[in-house]
């Protein structure tokens, strides 16, 4: 457990928002506590903890995959990592790899940032995301002109 001391690096925050979203995980496992209380939630426990900080720079969990999990429960968590990852699962083309590297990189930020909280996040990901999907299945297939 982290202490007051604890939350005054960036890292040191990050792992107490991260443990504070993982104590509300437990008690709103199937439904989450809804979209609009994810602060109210994450702000009520940082204040039975002490962590004043937390509250008052108005923190939010700042990892993407617990703030969904938080918010709409083990289904939103289940629907958001499908997202991300389904279509490496069912497609091919030739811009594979690259939508792979994407992921990949919009993974690792969706770990130490919510994302999906800010416009920038939302229009970054749905833009580039949608541009794979689409044209992942519709690139013309080489063929083999024989004389």
């Amino acid at each position: 457990n982290y202490t007051q001391e604890s939350i005054k690096s960036s890292i040191g925050t990050r792992v107490v928002l991260w443990e504070e979203a993982v104590q509300i995980i437990k008690r709103n496992f199937i439904f989450g506590v809804g979209q609009g209380d994810i602060k109210m939630e994450l702000h009520n426990q940082a204040k039975k903890k002490g962590y004043s900080q937390i509250v008052e720079k108005n923190l939010n969990i700042h990892n993407q995959f617990l703030e969904t999990f938080v918010g709409l429960g083990i289904g939103g968590f289940i629907l958001l990592v499908l997202m991300l990852f389904g279509p490496i699962l069912r497609l091919s083309g030739k811009f594979l790899e690259l939508f792979i590297y994407f992921i990949i990189i919009v993974t690792v930020n969706l770990v130490f940032e919510s994302m999906f909280n800010r416009l920038a996040g939302v229009f970054f990901f749905a833009f580039f995301y949608c541009l794979f999907v689409l044209f992942m299945n519709h690139v013309p297939k080489k063929e083999n002109n024989i004389p």
